[in-house]
């Protein structure tokens, strides 16, 4: 069996044993403190585990315990392949949802998982939960993102996500779009737009998710992954929106915004600049108020 190492994830942090005499499934993977001796997954026998167990191991190894330790993924992997023709695209999104937290992936199985998802109708594909299809998604964009099989399924999956935007965390949604953009999908566009036109159509979204949506599309932008449409775009629609909550913005987060701004210089960004300038001298003056009744 062949595992390719991610560099990317090379430093993550893992957990180490002191030296002692203990088994491959245990030494240098478990996290302290122990309570009431070894946990379940020490000592659980992955290569005698049906299908859906086995991924519900691999899921609270990857996890739970950030388990990195080489001998331990090799035999989850070999009970993988044995079991690969049970394999269908709810598994195979749960595969990659397992090694997007690993340095060492079984790429042979990555490869499958691709298939999978590429095979399967959008109807299965969308009663994936989104939590799963965002952390394939990412995991795809981190693995081998030049091979176009792997970009396709990406596509497939965050065209998915894209109609479900108004259901997605910002963090999760941010961390994506990133990783997508480092993979230089196709697909950014759609996803950065229907994410911040949803994040508009929520009228109460959190201002740091708003502040983090802009900012991220922004760079998108940048790098030439996001188109700025005749008619307002999402970005646009998102900064007007930003505009007539400006009260609700502290400082830090308006010149978040007043950046992602710049890179479209539209009537919106114009009229940030002119509210953070306003907000900035309102700051001002308390302080000195402040400073003259002490």
């Amino acid at each position: 069996m062949k595992l390719c190492v991610l560099s990317v994830l090379k430093s993550q942090r893992h957990f180490s044993w002191p030296n002692r005499t203990l088994s491959n499934a245990v030494r240098l993977t478990i996290q302290w403190p122990m309570v009431d001796g070894m946990p379940a997954i020490a000592v659980a026998d992955p290569s005698v585990m049906p299908l859906k167990n086995l991924l519900s191991h691999g899921r609270e190894a990857s996890s739970r315990w950030r388990i990195q330790h080489p001998p331990f993924w090799e035999t989850f992997f070999q009970r993988l392949r044995e079991l690969k023709d049970q394999v269908g695209v709810v598994e195979a999104v749960q595969i990659l949802c397992i090694v997007t937290k690993l340095r060492l992936v079984d790429l042979y199985l990555v490869e499958m998982s691709v298939e999978k998802i590429l095979q399967a109708d959008d109807e299965e594909v969308l009663d994936l939960p989104q939590r799963d299809l965002a952390e394939a998604a990412e995991a795809l964009a981190i693995i081998r993102p030049e091979e176009t099989n792997l970009l396709k399924a990406m596509a497939v999956l965050l065209r998915v996500l894209a109609a479900r935007a108004h259901r997605l965390r910002a963090g999760h949604a941010v961390k994506l779009l990133t990783a997508a953009a480092e993979a230089r999908s196709s697909s950014c566009h759609d996803f950065a737009e229907a994410f911040c036109r949803s994040l508009v159509e929520r009228q109460d979204a959190p201002s740091q998710d708003i502040a983090m949506a802009a900012e991220a599309t922004a760079k998108l932008v940048t790098s030439g992954l996001y188109r700025l449409e005749p008619h307002p775009c999402g970005l646009e629609l998102l900064l007007q929106h930003a505009a007539r909550r400006v009260q609700s913005f502290t400082l830090p987060r308006l010149r978040q915004l007043v950046d992602a701004g710049m890179s479209l210089k539209s009537p919106a960004s114009i009229a940030l600049q002119q509210l953070l300038h306003q907000q900035e001298l309102i700051a001002v003056e308390r302080s000195t108020a402040e400073k003259k009744s002490e």
